[in-house]
Protein backbone atom coordinates (compact mmCIF):
# COMPACT_ATOMS: atom_id res chain seq x y z
CA UNK A 1 0.00 0.00 0.00
CA UNK A 2 3.02 2.25 0.75
CA UNK A 3 4.63 1.81 -2.53
CA UNK A 4 1.46 3.14 -4.11
CA UNK A 5 0.51 6.19 -2.13
CA UNK A 6 4.19 7.00 -0.74
CA UNK A 7 5.62 8.14 2.88
CA UNK A 8 3.62 10.33 5.16
CA UNK A 9 5.99 13.48 5.64
CA UNK A 10 3.19 15.03 8.36
CA UNK A 11 1.53 13.53 10.62
CA UNK A 12 -1.62 15.43 13.18
CA UNK A 13 -2.69 13.43 16.38
CA UNK A 14 -5.64 15.47 18.21
CA UNK A 15 -7.59 12.25 20.20
CA UNK A 16 -4.96 9.05 19.81
CA UNK A 17 -5.42 6.77 22.58
CA UNK A 18 -2.78 4.60 22.00
CA UNK A 19 1.03 5.47 22.82
CA UNK A 20 2.27 8.45 20.87
CA UNK A 21 5.70 6.99 20.62
CA UNK A 22 4.44 4.07 17.92
CA UNK A 23 3.25 6.83 15.52
CA UNK A 24 6.44 9.20 16.18
CA UNK A 25 9.29 6.82 15.42
CA UNK A 26 9.32 7.58 11.98
CA UNK A 27 10.70 10.60 10.06
CA UNK A 28 8.61 12.85 9.13
CA UNK A 29 8.99 16.68 8.41
CA UNK A 30 6.23 18.17 10.32
CA UNK A 31 4.10 17.01 13.56
CA UNK A 32 1.23 18.57 14.95
CA UNK A 33 0.36 16.78 18.62
CA UNK A 34 -2.68 18.35 20.23
CA UNK A 35 -4.93 21.06 19.08
CA UNK A 36 -6.94 23.98 20.69
CA UNK A 37 -9.81 22.59 21.02
CA UNK A 38 -8.73 19.48 22.62
CA UNK A 39 -7.71 20.22 26.42
CA UNK A 40 -4.91 18.46 28.36
CA UNK A 41 -3.15 16.21 26.06
CA UNK A 42 -1.69 13.76 28.46
CA UNK A 43 -0.43 11.26 26.37
CA UNK A 44 2.96 12.68 25.40
CA UNK A 45 6.11 11.22 27.88
CA UNK A 46 9.88 12.75 27.60
CA UNK A 47 10.65 9.64 25.64
CA UNK A 48 8.20 10.28 23.07
CA UNK A 49 9.34 13.50 22.16
CA UNK A 50 13.39 11.91 22.47
CA UNK A 51 11.77 9.81 19.28
CA UNK A 52 10.50 12.72 17.49
CA UNK A 53 13.05 13.08 14.67
CA UNK A 54 11.22 16.34 12.65
CA UNK A 55 12.07 19.09 10.96
CA UNK A 56 8.88 21.05 12.50
CA UNK A 57 6.94 20.01 15.84
CA UNK A 58 3.98 21.55 17.05
CA UNK A 59 2.30 20.48 20.42
CA UNK A 60 -0.83 21.82 21.96
CA UNK A 61 -2.08 21.47 25.77
CA UNK A 62 0.08 19.75 27.05
CA UNK A 63 -0.03 19.55 31.01
CA UNK A 64 3.75 18.19 31.97
CA UNK A 65 5.71 20.34 29.46
CA UNK A 66 7.44 23.00 31.61
CA UNK A 67 9.67 19.63 32.82
CA UNK A 68 9.83 17.49 30.19
CA UNK A 69 10.85 20.99 27.77
CA UNK A 70 13.20 21.37 30.01
CA UNK A 71 15.12 18.00 29.37
CA UNK A 72 14.27 18.13 25.60
CA UNK A 73 16.32 21.26 25.58
CA UNK A 74 19.18 19.88 27.63
CA UNK A 75 19.35 16.79 25.12
CA UNK A 76 18.99 18.74 22.05
CA UNK A 77 22.01 20.40 23.67
CA UNK A 78 24.09 17.10 23.87
CA UNK A 79 22.65 16.17 19.85
CA UNK A 80 19.43 14.42 20.28
CA UNK A 81 17.00 15.38 17.23
CA UNK A 82 19.65 17.20 14.70
CA UNK A 83 16.81 17.52 12.16
CA UNK A 84 14.94 19.84 14.38
CA UNK A 85 14.41 23.35 12.62
CA UNK A 86 11.20 24.37 14.71
CA UNK A 87 9.53 23.60 17.96
CA UNK A 88 6.53 25.81 18.97
CA UNK A 89 4.71 24.46 22.25
CA UNK A 90 1.54 26.27 23.04
CA UNK A 91 -0.49 25.48 26.43
CA UNK A 92 -2.87 27.08 28.87
CA UNK A 93 -1.75 29.94 30.07
CA UNK A 94 -2.45 28.63 33.82
CA UNK A 95 0.39 26.19 32.66
CA UNK A 96 3.60 28.04 33.56
CA UNK A 97 6.25 28.26 30.31
CA UNK A 98 8.22 30.69 32.53
CA UNK A 99 11.94 31.37 30.93
CA UNK A 100 12.74 30.34 34.91
CA UNK A 101 11.35 26.65 34.55
CA UNK A 102 11.73 26.09 30.63
CA UNK A 103 15.74 27.02 30.83
CA UNK A 104 16.14 25.68 34.28
CA UNK A 105 20.15 24.83 34.39
CA UNK A 106 20.12 25.32 30.60
CA UNK A 107 23.49 27.86 29.77
CA UNK A 108 22.13 30.75 27.70
CA UNK A 109 22.52 34.09 26.76
CA UNK A 110 19.61 36.63 26.33
CA UNK A 111 19.27 38.32 23.16
CA UNK A 112 19.88 42.51 23.25
CA UNK A 113 16.88 44.75 22.92
CA UNK A 114 17.91 45.20 19.47
CA UNK A 115 17.44 41.51 18.75
CA UNK A 116 14.28 41.38 20.85
CA UNK A 117 13.13 43.88 18.51
CA UNK A 118 13.71 42.22 15.29
CA UNK A 119 12.41 39.02 16.58
CA UNK A 120 8.94 40.66 17.29
CA UNK A 121 8.39 41.93 14.21
CA UNK A 122 9.12 38.68 12.22
CA UNK A 123 6.97 36.76 15.33
CA UNK A 124 4.11 39.00 14.39
CA UNK A 125 4.67 38.32 10.57
CA UNK A 126 3.18 35.20 11.48
CA UNK A 127 1.19 35.48 14.80
CA UNK A 128 -1.69 37.81 15.70
CA UNK A 129 -0.50 41.00 17.36
CA UNK A 130 -2.19 40.45 20.52
CA UNK A 131 1.28 37.89 21.62
CA UNK A 132 3.60 39.90 23.47
CA UNK A 133 7.36 38.96 23.75
CA UNK A 134 8.54 38.03 27.21
CA UNK A 135 12.19 36.97 26.45
CA UNK A 136 14.58 35.59 23.82
CA UNK A 137 17.41 33.39 24.46
CA UNK A 138 20.16 31.99 22.42
CA UNK A 139 22.03 28.74 23.58
CA UNK A 140 24.22 26.21 21.26
CA UNK A 141 24.81 22.38 21.32
CA UNK A 142 27.80 20.06 21.52
CA UNK A 143 28.09 20.09 18.23
CA UNK A 144 27.87 24.12 17.41
CA UNK A 145 24.28 23.93 16.63
CA UNK A 146 22.38 27.35 18.17
CA UNK A 147 19.02 28.01 18.57
CA UNK A 148 16.89 31.02 19.95
CA UNK A 149 14.77 29.91 22.67
CA UNK A 150 11.39 32.56 22.70
CA UNK A 151 8.79 32.92 25.45
CA UNK A 152 5.41 34.87 24.41
CA UNK A 153 2.37 35.40 26.24
CA UNK A 154 -1.65 36.55 24.87
CA UNK A 155 -4.74 35.68 24.83
CA UNK A 156 -4.99 32.79 26.70
CA UNK A 157 -1.78 30.91 26.09
CA UNK A 158 1.91 30.69 27.32
CA UNK A 159 4.10 29.80 24.23
CA UNK A 160 7.88 29.07 23.59
CA UNK A 161 9.69 28.53 20.32
CA UNK A 162 12.82 27.05 19.75
CA UNK A 163 14.05 27.99 16.71
CA UNK A 164 17.21 26.42 15.48
CA UNK A 165 19.61 28.56 13.39
CA UNK A 166 19.97 32.36 12.89
CA UNK A 167 16.34 33.82 12.87
CA UNK A 168 17.33 37.11 12.52
CA UNK A 169 18.93 36.48 9.15
CA UNK A 170 16.09 34.41 8.10
CA UNK A 171 12.48 35.78 8.54
CA UNK A 172 10.48 32.76 6.62
CA UNK A 173 11.64 30.50 9.44
CA UNK A 174 8.43 28.91 10.09
CA UNK A 175 7.91 28.63 6.84
CA UNK A 176 10.88 25.85 6.11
Amino acid sequence: MLGAFGHANEIRSKHSKSPIGALLGRNHDYVKLGSASVYNFQNLQLNDLMFLNSKRIKILQFVEIPKYLNRFIKLWMKGISRRLEYLLVMSAIHVALSEDTVLKGVQKLEVGHQEKQKIWMISNKFNSPEFQLTGAYTISSHDGRRATVVFKIGDGWSIVELIVGDLLDDNEFRLR
